[in-house]
């Protein structure tokens, strides 16, 4: 039997320190709510969506009210274009998340490329990286361009990554490349390399760990090729889903979408979280020059017991033409705390001057809203607000998810970033907090992301990358979250074969019958009670 899990925390009045593992009995679903003070929980199958949104990013605040960031990395050369991709996981699974970021330039604009990782750690991330590879150099490649945690594609408990080269070999076909993790960290070969399937398909431009879509207990990812069918005649766009295995991504797709029309360049991919709770993940994708005149249009397929959808259960399109709407594509968390994934999608060309215009859809048992619960628009002419947009963990700690947009053209290219509370009633209509970046055409702002828990602090962080600063050289900025209103929480599932090996989100705990949850707790008075609370109900039943 397959089950899924929403966890949360009741922290008692006065409570220190408390850690905890759990695990105790259930044999079927639903049940009752199982509480902290039982040892031990066994359930057949564990399903970690709403445990990810719940712990992970909820109970994880963010603060960054200062504007000052707490770490700092620069490219190595001019034109690296380092900080053109950014995301997170934990490769060597240490319980600090780590952060990968592409340079899709180097070296000073060859367009070889390269990725690299910062490992995590108690006192934050390394000042180094710990994990570098490079484009294979046989023409442009352009390695970088796109980068992700694949989530744990082969159930070994370390998370992956996938790193996308959308120029290789020198007609733009495309390649992915997947790097396993591992106690040490990354592999330093690729496990996986994929290419497209025709010259100009750009294949890689996008990639995303989309979660398990099957219910396998294996990351699957998907890949986006918006020149497929070849770039200058077509441009329809094509996205490509892989399923995980024991043994790795299998090399053939599983899924495969195309667009619609010629020149819609289809293919901008991110996980859309579990929009109907069924404990399936869900695949968002934009198509941002959807139509003749760049209207934009955004599809969902809903996971299931065979996979993806053939067809979008969810569609939406941009109000204006050349509103390019899809630009950017994100799972939002759970804004307003019902169990449900909501998404946030960015028109960075939103108005007759750019401005931009980013929308948040609600999800429920019967999937997305089909009109918008919020929209915030840039705030001049030029902004382009809206080119990048992500979950930004649990910004203060009340139990919902908050978001991130960045509007790079802000003030002479300088760029901006807003970070929106979410609330029982959605988003707050004022952003709760912003940044602005150093300098005119830093462009910060045009990649953004959650970098997880870097320090192991309970709290969310954030990555903001400048790719113009310093002549195209590039600046990565990571906030830590810190405790302005909120209580630190730290909670993590195991594998349940005694290992005590962390699971990755959407994992298998390898075992058939037995998981863990580990849980530590702080607050600054005196000792007291802490119980996480957990509850299993089958997939398709709401929590």
């Amino acid at each position: 039997m397959r089950t899924k899990l929403l966890l949360s925390l009741v922290l008692g009045i006065g409570l220190t320190v408390a850690t905890g593992v759990l695990t105790s009995s259930i044999q079927a679903a639903p049940v009752p709510t199982a509480l902290y003070n039982a040892p031990h929980l066994d359930v057949t199958r564990e399903w970690w969506t709403a445990a990810q949104n719940y712990v992970h990013q909820d109970l994880k605040p963010l603060s960054i009210d200062d504007g000052t960031p707490d770490w700092t990395a620069y490219g190595e050369n001019p034109s690296d274009y380092f900080g053109c991709s950014l995301n997170w996981g934990d490769v060597n699974g240490d319980g600090y998340a780590d952060v990968a970021i592409g340079a899709t330039g180097y070296p000073s604009g060859d367009e070889w490329g390269r990725a690299y990782v910062y490992r995590g750690s108690e006192t934050g991330l390394s000042t180094s990286p710990t994990f570098t590879a490079t484009g294979e150099k046989v023409f442009i490649d352009n390695f970088g361009i796109a980068i992700a945690s694949a989530g744990d594609v082969n159930g070994d408990g370390y998370a992956d990554l996938v790193v996308g080269a959308w120029s290789y070999p020198s007609e733009n076909e495309g390649e992915i490349y997947i790097y396993h993790g591992s106690a040490s960290g990354l592999s330093a070969i690729p496990a996986l390399t994929i290419t497209g399937e025709n010259d100009g398909d750009e294949f890689g431009t996008s990639v995303a760990s989309i979660g398990d879509v099957n219910g396998d207990g294996f990351a699957d990812i998907a890949v986006g090729a918006p020149g497929y069918n070849r770039w200058d005649k077509n441009r329809q766009g094509k996205v490509y889903v892989y399923h995980g295995s024991a043994m790795g991504l299998n090399a053939t797709p599983a899924f495969t979408a195309t667009g619609e029309n010629v020149l819609d360049n289809f293919g901008t991919v991110a996980s859309a979280g579990d929009v109907n709770g069924d404990g399936f993940a869900d695949l968002v994708v934009g198509a941002s020059s959807y139509g003749s005149s760049d209207r934009g249009k955004v599809y969902v397929y809903y996971g299931s017991a065979t996979g993806l959808s053939t067809t979008p259960a969810f569609t939406a399109t941009g109000e204006n033409d050349s509103d390019h709407f899809g630009k950017s594509v994100a799972s939002a968390g759970d804004i307003n705390g019902d169990g449900f994934s909501d998404l946030i999608i960015g028109a960075s060309s939103y108005g007759s001057d750019n401005q931009g215009k980013a929308y948040v859809y609600h999800g429920s048992v019967t999937g997305l809203s089909a009109t918008p619960a919020f929209t915030a628009t840039g705030e001049n002419d030029g902004d382009l607000f809206g080119q990048a947009v992500a979950a930004a963990g649990g910004a203060n700690g009340d139990g919902f998810a908050d978001v991130v947009i960045g509007a790079f053209y802000y003030n002479n290219h300088r760029g901006k970033i807003y970070v929106y509370h979410g609330s029982a009633a959605g988003l707050n209509a004022t952003p709760a907090s912003t940044i602005t970046g150093e300098n005119d055409y830093d462009y910060f702002g045009q990649v953004l992301a959650s970098a997880g828990d870097v320090n192991g602090d309970g709290y969310a962080d954030i990555a903001i990358s400048a790719i113009g600063h310093s002549g195209w050289r590039g600046k990565v900025y990571v906030y830590h979250g810190s405790g302005s209103g909120a209580l630190p929480t730290v909670a993590r599932q195991l594998r349940g074969d005694g290992s005590d090996i962390p699971v990755q989100p959407w994992g298998s705990s390898h075992t058939t019958d037995t998981f863990k949850v580990q849980v530590n707790a702080s607050l600054p008075i005196s000792p007291s009670l802490v119980k996480l609370q957990v509850q299993v109900c089958q997939p398709g039943m709401p929590f």
